[in-house]
């Protein structure tokens, strides 16, 4: 716009309405607008009866905007590696993981479903039924809809190559960077990838590689068959007033014997993976694999009741939490989890979760120590919110 047309539009004067016009005018809209020609709504109230229509209008319009632009509901995902410590992870509301030592997991939401990409080591899942669900590996992918299962990924080395399970698979296994074995404990899971699909129930294992088809065996070894079925929360359990009496037969018998519960010939003996330290037995002995066994079923979902606890009311709790306990034996009264409490490099300090732990591992049956005894245990847990 030039100088010229600005000067002259700011010589321009705006002539004033005549007075009432503006009166005249609502009260023409009222007339149109009234239910009966001969009764003429007051021009007063059509004003504020227009006034609030348009404010409506406005603050429908805002909502409507409002909702639009709402952000939807997060999909879950997330990324972990555990170390020395298996982790109970929050995977999502209707999963959840136990990575073992040496686990690496990568997840993410898609649409109704949960992928998860497991690239090594061991985690067990738990999955609410009818929840789509993936775990995507180097040699297949198990796809379930609410189950209980352990999927162990293993990179290929020589000594690898000499495990049964690896021969088991033939010939065409040899070029194989990558073998997977899943062992189902609840319900059923598929296991496929190029060259293959086995469908696995309860008790079952699926082993395969990156060069061979899915094979089913009919045994798993890493499902106790005792405890394979029984819902969460239903583990087996031994009741506070039967375990106090059962443990004071077993010191008692441990005073006769002259052993003592608290005697441990080498407290910082590590485990040879990193993972649970067995403390030596007075002269008795537990098999690791079999502890950590009991703990994965029995305990592990005790845990996870405690841990949603505290969800509840704090979405980002985490951190570490080792128990220090002993589980002291005799073959006539069974076996019993005494002297629980915290070890060195615990982080969690909310006493509710600590002493739900602890009540909770003081719950779980173990065998007696083979010929009795005192076996000492350090086992580190991580919780991770989702």
């Amino acid at each position: 716009m030039s100088e010229i047309d600005q000067r002259d539009l700011q010589a321009w004067q705006v002539e004033p309405l005549a007075d009432g016009f503006e009166d005249r005018v609502m009260a023409a809209l009222a007339l149109d607008e009234a239910a009966s020609p001969v009764e003429a709504i007051p021009v007063a109230t059509t004003r504020v009866r227009r006034r609030r229509w348009i404010a409506a209008v406005a603050v429908a319009a805002s909502l409507a905007l409002a909702w639009t632009l709402r952000p939807g509901p997060s999909l879950p995902s997330g990324e972990i590696v555990a170390s020395t410590a298996e982790r109970i992870v929050e995977l999502g509301p209707s999963a959840h993981a136990v990575a073992g030592p040496g686990a690496a997991l990568r997840w993410h939401g898609e649409g109704q479903g949960l992928h998860v990409e497991q690239r090594s080591g061991t985690a067990r899942y738990e999955v609410v039924p009818g929840t789509e669900f993936w775990v995507h590996t180097p040699a297949a992918t198990v796809e379930v809809t609410g189950t209980v299962f352990t999927v162990e990924v293993e990179s290929m080395t020589n000594e690898s190559r000499k495990s049964p399970r690896f021969l088991a698979l033939g010939a065409a296994a040899v070029g194989a960077t990558a073998l997977a074995v899943v062992a189902v404990h609840r319900g059923e899971v598929s296991v496929s990838n190029g060259l293959g699909e086995a469908r696995a129930a309860a008790g079952q294992t699926v082993t395969t590689s990156d060069k061979t088809k899915p094979v089913l065996s009919a045994a798993s070894q890493s499902a106790p068959a005792a405890h394979a079925e029984a819902p969460r929360g239903e583990r087996p359990r031994r009741d506070r007033g039967k375990r106090d009496a059962a443990l004071r037969q077993i010191r008692e018998a441990l005073d006769r014997r002259g052993d003592e519960p608290n005697s441990a010939s080498d407290p910082n003996a590590a485990d040879d993976d990193g993972g649970t330290q067995l403390r030596a037995a007075v002269d008795g002995s537990l098999s690791k694999d079999y502890i950590r066994s009991v703990i994965r079923e029995d305990l592990v979902p005790l845990a996870q009741e405690c841990y949603e606890d505290v969800l509840a009311t704090d979405p980002k709790f985490g951190g570490k939490l080792v128990l220090d306990f002993e589980i002291l034996g005799d073959e006539n009264v069974g076996g019993i989890v005494d002297g629980v409490a915290p070890g060195e490099g615990t982080t969690i300090e909310q006493p509710e979760f600590v002493e739900c732990m602890s009540e909770s591992m003081m719950s779980v049956v173990f065998d007696p120590p083979e010929g009795g005894g005192v076996v000492r245990v350090v086992y580190p847990f991580e919780f991770t919110p989702g």
